[in-house]
């Protein structure tokens, strides 16, 4: 998958693998105004359910993994 997106390079004759550096050409998305207010509260939600495990989290959530 990683080699497929271009995010990794695999080396068969030496049997590595590395990191390709980010593509300059490709630029980020512009959000549009009306979701770049939920990033603040996407941030808390994230540090929150970093703290829970996935168990605790799908629970509070009410959703299945």
């Amino acid at each position: 998958m990683g080699i497929g997106e271009r995010l990794l390079t695999l080396d068969y004759v030496s049997t590595t693998i590395r990191a390709n550096t980010p593509d300059s050409t490709i630029r980020k998305p512009v959000l549009p105004e009306r979701i770049r207010n939920f990033a603040g509260a996407a941030d808390k939600v994230g540090y929150w359910c970093s703290k829970l495990s996935l168990h605790q989290v799908a629970s509070t959530l009410a959703v299945e993994f």
